[in-house]
């Protein structure tokens, strides 16, 4: 009775202690084999990796693509590949005892090695046990946005097919894909590249689009730059020897030139063909078949991609509208509405996210609209036309519509940043109730959102710019010509004379690119005119002194790389303009600035002039200086900053010669002061340059609502971080040579999130990192302080962890 008590007793404790120290024991005594089971049962693995790869290879040869959890499963195979043959010693090693290996490293690889090799088992029964290997493709994804599914149809599939097995023949080096407008050529291109990437068939991409103002120095510069070669050289015949010289350097080279609509020479360009360097291929876009046949190649293929069949296009309507065409009525409408898009993706695309949730009524409506007569002067657009304008009628807003027209202004293929339609739509007044900048950058985001979903813009590379596909931008155009909104667009930069289609009296916005031998008009009479841009590339030529003298109605006017001695004189006639942008122009005196007193938004950047004068003390009503990059500037008359009450945004980086003066006194002062900053108490962002610690005022705090700054601290204007100015919203780098600074940083930022700091007395700073001002640093970098004693005193460790990770330290010598 007693022992069985006792059995009682210890079988809970022998399972508790006795066995989990065995298990434990285990690891040792099974040392060897521990280690050797991973890569036994590695080698098997492999052998399954062989056998799912040659699957893969023949259902995709087959069109089809396997499934996603083959895919992963290929992908942890890989990996686990790496950690067997990194993390475990070699057969020589293993018997090499203890002498080398104490017990405790034994037992920790024993057992790592033992749960690895469970890992390696079930991956090896994950692979078996797939019921699905492959599937057919899925829709492709739209090629002008990726919120709707689309699929190019199974021709296109073979055609894409045929074009990687061109890519891998030897007998032909250039490849044309040409069709209309809007079929779908350059999505075609793009998963051509993704093809060939993943296959590796070329060492070296490179992607240009032409448009119709080729330019052969333009193309050459990105091919060079791509190769990071430098093409400074001005002759034409050493540029194309150079460029071909290091194309023949690649081994294999693929150049993709989208959207061409001329005769290309490439011998011209600098472009190796055929046996002169045959591991160089072309691929060429083009609307036009006969640019396509007139390249006359030996090695050429030239496919045309065609309109979606009508089960393709019905297919690809029905998929992106949903299950309201179910109904048996709407089921009719839709078929005929699929139809009347004339298997262009993009036209089906389009107007089936317009017509996705709108009644049945609209529908008809719809339908009636796309077999309305269509306009035959409409380059490009062909039966896409009624398909894209179908989209822009439907647009409730007013002010989506004006920005969607204003997008046509820029030249075709153009990143167009969403700073600056905030800013031209708030000069021209295009949107209600908006009386700030940040409030217009808000309204852009909303009005930008609407217009992607409707596919009539598109998101450009980054979430600050927006792309306008060409086919839009031509009925933007068009609309244009035909409402009261009527534009002046000519991006020609061949033009030997002033454009005269656009010079007249009806026209609201002008926006124009000329040669640096066109002169220009006397006088513009145009009464209705809001908007002029005019775009020049370095020319002499001063505009006329009374060029504004018949537009007095304008609101905005944007001017780069023009010289100027003096402004033209009739500038000061043009009391309704919000916004003047000089951008990289040469000016002498800017005075005459100063007389446009309902001036909101004032942009120099990049431009050369040296005085800031006080004439442009009269502008209280600003809300925007940019003096970015203004690098000959060196003085700002005192007073003039501290003026501009109702300024929200200053950027003066790279203004790093105005000599900044330290004290309160105006009228004893010959420049400026950041004492005057103080004054702005609308200033919401702040750009700025400080080239010495003598010019920071000890007693004086900058506006409040600081919600964006860069301070930059430096004698040199060098580069202190790697990290892109805008990463951070609040960023201070700073050259530290006297204390004064720290105490100055301290009272005037708020939430600084990116603080860079150089020279000894950053060895005490980061004990600030402790105090309120500094609680929200995510990067801390510091360079060339060679005396760091402490990161953070132990006692101040507690509220530095508040927030764990919040920042990086790095420590530069």
């Amino acid at each position: 009775m007693a022992l069985q008590a006792i059995t009682t007793v210890l079988e809970p404790i022998m399972d508790y202690i006795v066995k989990p120290i065995g298990q434990q024991l285990g690891y040792l005594i099974s040392y060897r084999s521990n280690i050797q089971n991973p890569k036994v049962e590695m080698e098997k693995l492999n052998n399954l990796r062989e056998d799912v790869e040659q699957s893969k290879e023949e259902v995709e040869s087959n069109l089809e693509i396997i499934g996603d959890g083959v895919k992963d499963w290929l992908k942890n195979t890989t990996e686990i590949q790496k950690v067997t043959t990194t993390i475990f010693p070699s057969e020589a090693d293993i018997g090499k005892g203890c002498l080398r290996q104490g017990l405790i490293s034994r037992y920790v690889l024993s057992r790592k090695a033992k749960k690895m090799t469970n890992t390696v088992i079930q991956q090896q029964i994950d692979g078996r046990n797939y019921e699905k290997f492959s599937h057919l493709a899925p829709p492709v994804e739209s090629w002008i946005g990726s919120k709707i599914d689309s699929d190019d149809g199974m021709s296109r599939q073979l055609v894409l097919a045929i074009i990687i097995e061109s890519l891998n023949d030897e007998e032909i080096n250039m490849i044309a894909i040409c069709g209309p407008g809007s079929v779908g050529k350059s999505r075609m291109v793009e998963k051509v590249i993704a093809k060939v990437e993943g296959k590796k068939l070329f060492n070296k991409i490179v992607s240009a689009t032409v448009t119709q103002q080729f330019n052969m120095e333009k193309l050459q510069s990105l091919i060079a730059e791509a190769l990071g070669l430098k093409l400074d050289e001005r002759s034409e015949m050493m540029r194309v020897n150079k460029l071909k010289a290091r194309l023949k350097m690649e081994n294999k080279f693929l150049l993709v030139l989208d959207d061409v609509w001329q005769k290309l020479d490439l011998e011209k360009i600098g472009i190796p063909l055929g046996k002169e360097h045959e591991g160089c291929k072309v691929i060429v876009t083009s609307r036009s078949h006969e640019v396509c046949s007139s390249l006359l190649l030996k090695g050429i293929k030239i496919f045309t991609i065609k309109s979606l069949s009508k089960k393709e296009s019905w297919d690809l309507f029905r998929r992106n509208v949903g299950d309201r065409i179910n109904d048996p009525v709407l089921n009719k409408i839709a078929q005929e509405i699929a139809k009347e898009c004339g298997g262009l993706p993009l036209a089906i695309l389009t107007v089936a996210s317009t017509l996705k949730d709108k009644s049945q009524e609209i529908w008809i409506g719809g339908l009636a609209q796309l077999r309305s007569v269509l306009p035959n002067n409409i380059t490009g657009l062909g039966d896409v036309f009624n398909s894209l304008k179908l989209s822009y009628d439907h647009i409730e807003s007013d002010e989506a519509r004006k920005l969607y027209l204003h997008c046509s202004l820029f030249p075709e293929d153009y990143s167009i940043p969403l700073e600056i339609l905030a800013i031209r739509g708030m000069s021209l007044g295009m949107f209600i109730d908006v009386n700030s900048l940040q409030e217009a950058k808000i309204r852009v985001n909303f009005l930008v959102d609407k217009l992607t979903n409707y596919f009539l813009l598109q998101k450009g590379k980054d979430d600050s710019s927006v792309i306008m596909h060409d086919a839009f931008r031509d009925l933007a155009i068009y609309i244009t010509s035909r409402e009261q909104h009527l534009f002046g667009i000519n991006h020609d930069f061949k033009l030997k004379e002033w454009p005269r289609d656009i010079h007249h009296e009806e026209v609201t916005c002008i926006s124009v690119r000329l040669t640096t031998t066109v002169k220009h008009p006397k006088t513009l009479n145009c009464p209705r005119l809001e908007l002029l841009v005019l775009e020049t590339r370095k020319t002499s030529v001063s505009l006329h002194d009374d060029i504004f003298q018949g537009s007095r109605a304008l609101k905005t006017i944007e001017i780069s790389r023009m010289k100027f001695s003096l402004l033209p004189s009739s500038i000061g006639l043009l009391k309704n303009l919000r916004m003047l942008r000089l951008i990289d122009c040469e000016m002498e005196n800017i005075s005459m600035i100063g007389e446009l007193v309902n001036l909101e938004i004032l942009s120099l950047r990049y431009s050369r002039f040296n005085v800031f004068p006080a004439e442009l003390r009269r502008l209280e009503k600003l809300k925007l200086l940019d003096l970015k990059c203004c690098k000959s500037i060196t003085s700002i008359a005192p007073g003039t900053l501290s003026n501009f009450v109702e300024l929200e945004e200053l950027d003066m980086m790279g203004c790093h010669r105005v000599g900044w003066e330290v004290g309160n006194k105006v009228n004893e002062m010959r420049n400026v002061s950041l004492v005057e900053l103080k004054a702005m108490q609308n200033l919401t962002s702040l750009r700025v340059d400080i080239i010495s610690d003598k010019a920071i005022p000890k007693d004086t705090s900058l506006p409040g609502n600081l919600k964006e700054y860069f301070i930059r601290i430096t004698p040199d204007n060098r580069l202190m971080s790697s990290i892109p100015p805008n990463q951070y919203s609040k960023t201070i780098q700073c050259v530290l040579n006297a204390k004064h600074v720290v105490d100055w940083i301290q009272k005037i930022v708020v939430g600084v999130e990116h603080l860079v700091l150089e020279e000894s007395l950053a060895k005490h700073i980061i004990d600030l990192l402790a105090r309120e001002s500094f609680q929200h640093v995510k990067r801390l970098e510091i360079n060339s302080c060679h005396e760091v004693i402490y990161i953070a005193n132990t006692s101040d460790l507690i509220n530095l962890g508040k927030t764990p990770g919040r920042y990086a330290c790095f420590a530069k010598p």
